[in-house]
């Protein structure tokens, strides 16, 4: 049967974590067991400070950010719904394209243009912007 924990994320919180991941792996080390996170950043940190930190086995352990678990159950229920995936490079090419177009308030990037890198760095800032809140 599934057992589901929620907490809002805390580094007090993280000791506990750690505790509730050795203690569900304890009896079977092969037991599934997924933890959602809402961004990028924080499954980064749950799965350092587990492995790194913890020194814990993440054996079929799955740190998913909830737009993850969403795709995986979309493609699982209806695999011809899910949308086409968007590369780096798409995304990289559409900021240089929406700088060469001049569209207001893209002023400051125009210098940019000719850089290279500089749009994965935009596009790395962008989404640390995003799944801040800011």
């Amino acid at each position: 049967m599934p057992r589901i924990i929620t907490a809002p994320f805390h580094p007090d919180l993280e000791c506990r974590l750690a505790d509730e991941v050795r203690s569900a792996k304890r009896d079977d080390p092969l037991r599934p067991l997924a933890i959602l996170v809402p961004s990028h950043q924080l499954a980064r940190r749950v799965k350092w400070l587990l492995a790194v930190e913890e020194g814990l086995t993440l054996l079929d352990v799955h740190v998913l950010t909830f737009h993850q678990l969403a795709v995986k159950v979309i493609s699982d229920v209806r695999p011809e719904a899910m949308p086409h995936a968007v590369n780096p490079a798409f995304r990289e090419q559409l900021l240089r394209s929406l700088v060469y177009r001049a569209i207001p308030g893209v002023d400051v990037f125009r210098d940019w243009t000719e850089m290279h890198g500089v749009w994965a760095g935009v596009w790395a800032t962008i989404q640390d912007l995003k799944e801040s809140g800011v």
